[in-house]
């Protein structure tokens, strides 16, 4: 068994590292040059009694993400077009550490 930061059922890695690094930095992932905004919501459980078997309203497990509250307002502001502007990168994990590290580790499988 082995544990890794993630929602608790994916790990990091495969959630964030293609949208923290790959989207942005890869000509042939992103031929257009799109604006990737990757924004990473801290897991903040509170029990709430009637919603006891959801995580509060800003739990990021896994599913519970989609009752983020700070996720509907993000997309509300992408959505309606309204302060757009206000939903930029945010990262609370060492993501950017990982994707370092996997493309060190490409480079070395291309280098072999």
């Amino acid at each position: 068994v082995r544990f890794s930061d993630g929602d608790i059922s994916v790990p990091l890695v495969s959630l964030g590292y293609v949208c923290a690094d790959t989207w942005r930095n890869s000509p042939d992932i992103n031929p257009s040059g799109m604006q990737v905004v990757t924004k990473e919501y801290a897991h903040i459980e509170e029990w709430q009694v009637n919603d006891p078997m959801r995580g509060g309203p800003r739990s990021s497990n896994h599913i519970d993400i989609l009752g983020n509250i700070d996720v509907t307002t993000d997309i509300i502001k992408i959505a309606t077009g309204f302060r757009q502007e206000d939903v930029q990168d945010q990262f609370v994990s060492d993501i950017h550490h990982i994707a370092a590290e996997v493309r060190k580790l490409k480079r070395l499988e291309n280098e072999s």
